[in-house]
């Protein structure tokens, strides 16, 4: 008599719900990626060969403005463990459209070059924010400006602010007096009583969000106390004095990317003086980062054999072939 056992898994709710989001954000990043596929095909250099039909300037303001961010509603609302998989294939797919509308393959650009895509272009770069690098960021300042207006708080004259959401559940969630001015600690709760996705995900992101800035902090450039980027995670999106910015995600961004950008003008100032990519830096100014601005209209407008050498130059890229025989690789 043969004996089977059945092994039952109880699935929380929480998990449920997890292998669901799960689930549809896998849905979503294929239908994301196959978006980009389908505008790549459109936007074909070979597809209109005319000359004044400015295909490649075309392919790289659309991503540049528009397609990168795509996936920015899920790396807000979603903490970062359950994002991460989403992020990279979202930039793979960036990447890939990036190399679509330059018809060349980054693995021969140099660590400057790659580097300057992802900075804004405020600091010389090309303003393609990495999805991996940013899912921390956006959600920490989701989380910060849409949580403390669930649930009734103090403000610094003691009056009480109702809340949108003041009920029971969240109230144990989020601690009753957490969000009272000063915000001195407002995830103290969350963090101490639970081991939710919330808490698991402040602590995974202020954990990245202190790492990116630790591998570029200069000593002497910032306050370690009020620097908001390497706040403890009790209050990571709040300043030191409890405070909160007009906006934490671009205080946050804007935090890392300055002193990303004295770092590399740091590093670049060490690079031997026959390095192409260390005058294209160096040589940057408001006239130059039009070429990665400039819509194609009548001042702005490039041929693709014109803008693949404007865009390949700007980010110090000289080595690439076919342009010396008038032909744009493929």
């Amino acid at each position: 008599m043969l004996k089977c056992q059945f092994r039952v898994t109880r699935l929380s709710l929480h998990e449920l719900i997890g292998c669901e989001t799960a689930a549809y954000l896998a849905r979503k990043q294929a239908r994301l990626v196959n978006d980009n596929d389908m505008i790549k095909a459109l936007l074909d250099p070979r597809r209109w060969t005319q000359p004044e039909i400015p295909t490649r300037q075309l392919a790289f303001l659309m991503l540049r403005n528009c397609l990168q961010f795509r996936g920015d509603y899920w790396l807000r609302h979603l903490p970062p463990q359950m994002t991460e998989a989403f992020a990279k294939a979202l930039d793979e797919s960036t990447m890939g459209f990036f190399e679509h509308a330059i018809g060349d393959t980054l693995s021969r650009w140099t660590d400057l070059g790659m580097r300057r895509l992802e900075m804004p272009v405020r600091c010389n770069g090309g303003g393609f924010r990495s999805c991996d690098r940013r899912q921390a960021v956006q959600y920490v300042g989701n989380l910060a400006h849409g949580a403390p207006q669930l649930l009734d708080r103090a403000d610094t004259d003691g009056n009480v602010i109702p809340g949108r959401m003041h009920i029971p559940a969240l109230i144990q969630h989020f601690g009753e007096d957490s969000f009272n001015t000063p915000n001195t600690a407002p995830w103290a709760h969350i963090l101490e009583n639970s081991t939710d996705g919330i808490a698991t995900g402040l602590r995974q992101a202020s954990s990245q969000i202190t790492k990116i800035f630790e591998d570029v902090a200069i000593d002497g450039m910032y306050d370690p106390a009020k620097c908001l980027a390497l706040q403890d995670v009790t209050r990571i999106g709040f300043h030191h004095d409890g405070t909160r910015p007009a906006s934490v995600t671009h205080a946050l961004t804007q935090q890392v990317e300055t002193m990303e950008h004295r770092w590399w003008q740091r590093e670049v100032r060490n690079m031997p003086t026959s390095r192409y990519d260390r005058w294209a830096f160096e040589c940057c100014d408001k006239i130059s980062q039009q070429v990665v601005l400039a819509a194609p209209n009548a001042m702005g407008h490039m041929n693709n054999e014109e803008f693949v050498l404007a865009i390949t130059r700007y980010f110090g890229q000289q080595n690439f072939p076919g342009l010396w025989r008038g032909s744009i690789p493929w």
